[in-house]
């Protein structure tokens, strides 16, 4: 829900007719990283509260002077199952959100609309403030692939083995080996709780042999979809859940599975890691959570580079096509033959010294 700020606006919440009545309904404001405090956020309190006629409906008015993303999260009483929640965003008058210079966006704010059912709404519930008490606070980025670019939301590389740039392509500071300009997208601020132990596991390679690998398992909350070669930056942030203010670690992900009541089931991923169509999910009102493996990256591997923010803006010239066109565009002015090329092999000056006969057809 979208407020004005400075202007009174109304929340409402439906508990059921089950919650007519109540006294105790009340409501909490919580910054997007689950904190009440600096306001507008604040602790729960019944202030306020009105019912509606009747029918486990309630209201509240209230007057939100500082631009401010978080949730209004309502409960029948202190610690009670029965709740609800809804995304807040105070805008100023021409419609602009409080967001910093930098392109990283909140985590989840809630845990679904009227169109999620009540259940898997408990159930995200659970895994956000699981994820948030035992978890850490990383950074996400999810990888461009060819995909994007066939959208236009993304271009190749420009920069790639230029003289002028002396860039090769494994340490390209401006796609970081992707081929794809950024290689990745903005960032997204979450928590991720990564196990302390690696997990082994069997498969089968292209060529038949039988492999163990290790790999840490971690799980993240539904929001947002991970996918495999995603990358994942350990961070310090900020009370307002959008600041980074310090980072570490990165990790890239593999074997990213969604988690649903009934099980996990990889409907909509890849089967497969491929970086250039296969890197995509469907979206799901079922998904209550992600479980994947993590890769350590070591300190000097080019991903640590990628900023969390990365400035196209400043990005220098794109290197000048070659004088008469690219390689790709060159005119042949002279015909190439067997002879010409073995003239060269053995120094020969004059093709025409020699002695290949060629059929008619090609001469």
């Amino acid at each position: 829900m979208q407020v004005i700020r400075g202007q009174a606006a109304t929340f409402v919440v439906s508990l059921g007719p089950a919650q007519a009545g109540l006294a105790t309904v009340g409501y909490t404001l919580k910054n997007p990283n689950g904190s009440t405090s600096p306001p507008p956020a604040a602790p729960r309190t019944t202030a306020g509260v009105v019912e509606d006629g009747g029918g486990g409906n309630y209201h509240v008015t209230l007057t939100l002077t500082a631009l401010w993303t978080g949730v209004i999260y309502w409960d029948a009483a202190p610690g009670s199952p029965i709740s609800a929640e809804e995304d807040v965003e105070v805008i100023d008058g021409s419609g602009s959100a409080e967001q910093a210079t930098s392109a990283v966006a909140p985590g989840p704010r809630g845990v679904g609309g009227a169109e999620t059912p009540r259940e898997i709404r408990r159930l995200r519930k659970n895994v956000l403030d699981y994820h948030r008490a035992l978890g850490q606070s990383v950074v996400v980025k999810r990888r461009l692939t060819t995909l994007d670019v066939e959208k236009g939301e993304a271009v190749t590389c420009p920069y790639h083995n230029d003289p002028a740039y002396e860039q090769s392509r494994e340490r390209c500071p401006y796609c970081f080996g992707t081929n794809i300009l950024g290689g990745f997208a903005d960032g997204t601020v979450t928590s991720v709780a990564i196990g302390d132990a690696q997990t082994d596991l069997f498969r089968l390679s292209e060529q038949g042999l039988f492999m163990r690998e290790q790999h840490p398992q971690a799980t993240a909350p539904w929001f947002p979809t991970l996918h495999d070669g995603d990358l994942i930056i350990a961070a310090r942030i900020a009370p307002d859940g959008v600041t980074v203010l310090e980072t570490g670690d990165r990790f890239e992900l593999d074997e990213v599975t969604p988690v649903r009541p009934r099980g996990s089931a990889p409907l909509g991923f890849a089967s497969r890691r491929d970086r250039g169509r296969l890197n995509f999910v469907g979206e799901d009102d079922m998904l209550v959570s992600q479980s994947f493996q993590v890769d350590f990256l070591p300190p000097g591997h080019i991903f640590y580079d990628v900023p969390v923010d990365f400035d196209a803006a400043a990005l220098p010239p794109a290197p000048a096509e070659p004088e008469g066109g690219s390689d790709d565009g060159a005119v042949v002015t002279e015909r190439v033959t067997s002879a010409s090329l073995w003239s060269g092999v053995r120094g020969l000056d004059d093709p025409d010294d020699v002695d290949v006969t060629f059929p008619p057809e090609y001469s």
